[in-house]
Order: C-alpha cells, then structure tokens, then sequence
C-alpha cells in the first residue's frame, strides 16, 4: 500500500475530526434530553404523590386545600397524610426546580380551584343515573329526549347513553319540585341507534390519504354518519330530506342533484366513503374540484354536454330554492317580532327618536307626509306580502331566460348550442355564480 503524501494525512485527520465532533454533539444533545425527560417524568411523579390523596373510593382525586397550602409556601404538605412531600432533606437541590415546582403549581391551584368552585353546585334531589352520586356536584346534564336520565360531568363523557339523544347542560341547580319529569325535546337525529356500524382502523387511513380530512375529523364524521343512518346501507332519501329542514318537505331538482352528488353508486343510499368523500368537496374543496360536480348536476340528460333547457332548468330549482329560503328567514323575523308594533299608529316620525329633528333641513312637507302610517290589518298586511312571492316567481321567468343567454353567448365558443366542461370551466372564470347552487345549501351534514 503506498505511504499517504503529508498532505492527504491532514486532510484526513481534519474529516476525521470533523465527523468526532458531530458524534459527539449528537451524543450530547440525546444526553441532555433523556436528563430533561427524566427530570420531569420524576418531578411529576413526585408532585402526583404529594398532592393527589385516595378518597374512600379508591380514586384519586386533587384537593384544592392541598395545593393552596403549598401554592403560598411552605416546603411540606401536611393536609394529606401518609406521602412523602417533596424538597424532602437531603436530597439534591436543583436550581432551576423552584420556579419550575412553583409554575406547575399554580396550575394545578387554578385547576383544583376551579373544580372546587364547581362543586360547590349542588343538585339537590338529583342522582347521576351512571355512577350514582347523590346529589350531582358540579355541572349536571340532563338528557332532554328521556324522562328522567342524568348525569354528572364526569360520568358525561364515558357515559354509554343513546348517542342519538342530546343533553342539556345545567350549572345552576333548578329547584327539585319544578325539575322537568318528561322530554324536552323530539329526536333530532333522524337515524336509528339499532343500526351498528364498524370502522378500520385501514379504512381511516385511506380516507385520510383519499380527503382532506386527518384522523379526528373522519372519526368525528363517522360518529355523526352513525347518528344519521336508519338503514345498514347507509342515509336513505327520505333521512336527507329530514337533515335538510322545511326545505326538504318540497321537491326539488337542486335536492335531487345533490343527493345524486353524495350517492355516487346510484344506489338510493349515501354510505361512509361516499359521506366523507362528498363532505371532503363540500367543505374544503377548491374551485377545480368542485366543478366536475357541479358541470354533472348541470348535465341532467347525461350527454357530457349542457343544453339550454338543463341551464334553464337548474337555474329555475335554484331560484324556487333561494325564495324558500327567505321565507323562511322573514317567518322566523314575524315570530320574533312584538305584537304591540301597532301601538305606534297615528304618531309622528319624530316620536321614534330620543334627540330632537333639527329645523330647516330641507323644503317643507305636508303632515301627512310627516305621519308614519302603519297597517290597520296586520294579517292584511302579511297577505299582501304572501302575494308578493308569485309574482318575484312571474318576474323571474325574464331574469334567467337572459341569464341562459347570456351564458350562452359567452360561454359557447364553438356556437354549437351546448357547453362542454371545458367552455362550462371558462364561463365560470368570468361568471362565478354558475356554482352557487352546488353551496346553496351548504355543507347539509
């Protein structure tokens, strides 16, 4: 082997050492580490035996007395027996271990605090239906679909009640005489708690690979889609109505195609991987993925193509979707409206307002002019307003006629009298409102 020049024996004892001192910062770094882990792991064990003492249960649980004591000083714990306290003597003093021991602390005083002013809540004549305490301490939830079924807040979360109910939260305590003795409320969720379903753990991750949901998302959607089904197949039409509200009691084409968007087999159910997947788009996707689906709602024939008539059509559906959805809101504003508005009759403008209304503002008016004139008939005036909506119906029949046109004459650059989805992707560049029927409804989940 030939004898290495002085100069190659440099450059390698320099590499050599280069990669010593990366090994060995590496190494140092995985030291300090494992000392910092190590520290806490002790110092929470340590801390858990100090403040944590066994009720009559067998349960741990954290005093609120204990870590006052120790929150405004004093190195020993002496409210909770048999437990070694820490900064025992003779052992190591860490410098840093004060400020850190006094942090944690005053977390653990403003949790123990906290749940001390919770139980302080007492729901006398209350029981928890799950682990019997008598009576409920603290926050107490009452199912508002069963007669009588409570539960307190720590049996609330692992509690294996009808997962189709809903609870009511209570924190103040209602007097034990006037407590409700029957349901409050109807099923909201329209599907059956018989019907069982199973989700693997590989389903999840493909999913996961397949949407743009992570792991806790598709775990809670698979809990709500439990919730929705009555049949094994999955949601059936007639439960997608019900998740669509008044709206659902009518039938509409705009319904119609986006239950055809959720059932992608066409087999009259919308199962997991196709309410996952169609709430994936929903929700979080983009304008390139949601117009596949909304040129497919367009093609109601199936050709490939859109004609004016499907245009016409869907913009109809759509127009009879958003009319219902303002009477609706104009309904829910009459019933919270007061019935006293009419007490108002007769007076000035002027009596409205606290401030006076300056002088001279402009050219003068008749009194009449000055009165506000409110209804004699309040249920004439709501009919009248009834009477509106066919003819805004009437009034649109123009309105899309010359939005299909319009569209058209944008959008059909080979004049051939339909769009394909590359034209249909071009006119909703200049025109963004062709996709407003697909959000019309929102998420509907």
């Amino acid at each position: 082997m030939e004898a290495l020049s002085e100069e190659a024996c440099e450059i390698h004892l320099l590499s050599t050492s280069k990669y010593e001192s990366i090994y060995f910062g590496l190494g140092a770094a995985a030291g300090l580490v494992i000392a910092i882990s190590s520290t806490y792991l002790y110092n929470k064990y340590l801390q858990r035996r100090t403040i944590a003492h066994a009720n009559e249960n067998g349960r741990f649980t954290l005093t609120a007395e204990a870590v006052r004591n120790q929150f405004h000083g004093g190195n020993r714990i002496n409210t909770v027996p048999n437990h070694t306290a820490f900064n025992n003597p003779g052992e190591s003093a860490n410098p840093t271990q004060p400020m850190y021991n006094q942090n944690l602390l005053s977390l653990l005083y403003c949790i123990a605090d906290d749940k001390a002013v919770k139980d302080g809540f007492s729901h006398r004549g209350i029981v928890c239906n799950s682990c019997g305490m008598n009576p409920i301490c603290g926050i107490r939830y009452k199912c508002a679909n069963c007669s009588d079924y409570d539960v307190c807040e720590r049996c609330e979360s692992k509690d294996n009640h009808n997962k189709m109910h809903v609870f009511l939260k209570i924190k103040i305590p209602i007097p034990s005489l006037i407590n409700p003795r029957n349901a409050l409320l109807s099923p909201l969720y329209p599907g059956s708690h018989k019907v069982k379903h199973s989700l693997l753990r590989e389903d999840i991750a493909l999913y996961k690979k397949s949407t743009h949901f992570d792991l806790s998302e598709i775990n809670g959607l698979y809990e709500q889609f439990s919730v929705l089904t009555d049949n094994v197949k999955g949601i059936s039409r007639e439960v997608f109505n019900l998740c669509l509200g008044p709206l659902g009691r009518k039938a509409n084409l705009v319904m119609s195609r986006l239950f055809k968007f959720f059932d992608r087999n066409g087999n009259g159910y919308i199962d997991f991987n196709e309410f996952v997947h169609g709430l994936s788009i929903l929700i979080k996707g983009n304008l390139d993925e949601k117009l596949k689906y909304v040129f497919t709602g367009y093609d109601l024939d199936g050709s490939g193509y859109i004609s004016k008539e499907n245009l016409r059509r869907m913009f109809k559906a759509y127009f009879g979707v958003t009319i219902d959805l303002v009477r609706d809101v104009v309904k829910g504003c009459e019933d919270s409206m007061p019935y006293d508005i009419d007490d108002m009759h007769g007076k000035p403008v002027s009596s409205f307002f606290n401030s006076p209304i300056p002088v001279n503002t402009g050219p003068s008016v008749s009194s009449k002019e000055k009165v506000l004139k409110l209804p004699d008939n309040q249920s004439s005036f709501y009919g009248k307003r009834e009477s509106m909506w066919p003819v805004m119906e009437a009034m649109s029949q123009d309105a899309i006629d010359e939005m299909v046109e319009n569209v058209f004459r944008h959008g059909d650059l080979n004049r051939d009298g339909r769009l394909s989805f590359d034209e249909f992707k071009i006119c909703t560049l200049t025109d963004p409102t062709l996709v407003s029927w697909f959000e019309a409804l929102g998420t509907i989940f």
